[in-house]
């Protein structure tokens, strides 16, 4: 993703039934070398059919009043040195190559 943005990808949002991991959140945190940020209320994907049909029923008038209703449960941050991470990530293109290779 960094590569088509062109930019380095600092912070990460998340939701669904995986995010309530959170070694599965610290670890992308990790690896990833980015802030993994959880809401309290992980069902945000119908969360965000729900405040269009309120913008567009004139509940809230912009969006700037529905960031104010996000709170955040969990802010996951790397604590990975980048040795570890490299070698990580390294065992992980390694796997990819034999599946990819059969």
């Amino acid at each position: 993703m960094e590569k088509d943005l062109n930019n380095n990808i600092t912070s990460i949002k998340v939701d669904g039934g995986a995010c309530v991991n959170n070694f599965l959140m610290q670890f992308q945190a990790d690896i990833l070398n980015s802030e993994i940020t959880r809401p309290t209320n992980i069902e945000v994907t119908a969360l965000g059919a729900c405040y269009l049909a309120g913008l567009t029923a004139n509940i809230w008038s912009n969006i700037d009043e529905l960031r104010k209703l996000a709170v955040v449960d969990k802010n996951f941050y790397n604590s990975m040195n980048q040795e570890k991470r490299k070698a990580l990530l390294q065992m992980w293109h390694n796997a990819i190559d034999k599946a990819l290779s059969k």
